[in-house]
């Protein structure tokens, strides 16, 4: 999948890319947030300096808190309450989503694309209260899959196509884009193109 680096071309020297993932993440969002254009959506290190804080406010509730270490696949999530990441965010003039399978894809995507809606499944595949805002909301949507090319069977790609046939029998135009290969999912993508692209300047 082809990724539309120019939003990140200014913070380009401004971000260490060998940072583990959850840290550069941070980082880049700590930049859309001073911009203005991310702010109901939190990354932050409020109880440790190992972990990071996913935090999604709607006026004064928490829609969605999520706890990620910065160096093992630790993660807890303490308050869900649609299975979806990225509500507060959504203009409802727009009848089209990009979906993403994760928190971490949501925010790389959303921080790439902020003119556009993006959604991201907190559970795999999502839950029945995603499923039931989707088809309320959307008339088209960009399923975001994991590239799992390493498995016997490649889990995200037919994740996506389950997905994909599920909603088109709503009615729905549903689309699926991969990481391009070597990449598990597009975060990982997107940081490998920006250190490369770094390394350049």
């Amino acid at each position: 999948m082809n990724l539309d680096l120019s939003r990140v071309e200014s913070v380009l020297p401004l971000v260490n890319w060998d940072s583990p993932q959850w840290a550069v993440l941070e980082a880049i969002w700590g930049y859309g947030v001073r911009e203005g254009f991310l702010s109901n959506v939190s990354l932050s290190r409020p109880f440790s300096p190992d972990s990071v804080d996913v935090i999604e406010r709607l006026g004064g509730d928490v829609l969605f808190w999520y706890q990620r270490n910065l160096y093992s696949s630790s993660r807890s999530t303490s308050i869900d309450r649609y299975g979806l990441v990225g509500l507060s965010l959504l203009d409802l003039t727009q009848s089209s989503v990009i979906l993403t399978e994760g928190v971490s894809d949501y925010l790389t995507m959303k921080f790439l694309y902020p003119d556009c809606n993006v959604l991201g499944f907190t559970t795999l595949g999502g839950n029945s209260k995603s499923t039931k805002i989707l088809l309320s909301l959307f008339s088209e949507i960009v399923f975001i899959a994991d590239n799992d090319f390493t498995k016997s069977t490649n889990t995200g790609l037919v994740n996506g196509l389950h997905l994909k046939r599920y909603y088109e029998g709503f009615g729905k135009v549903c689309q699926v884009y991969l990481p391009d290969l070597p990449y598990k999912d597009i975060t990982q993508q997107f940081i490998s193109q920006c250190k490369i692209r770094s390394r350049e300047l």
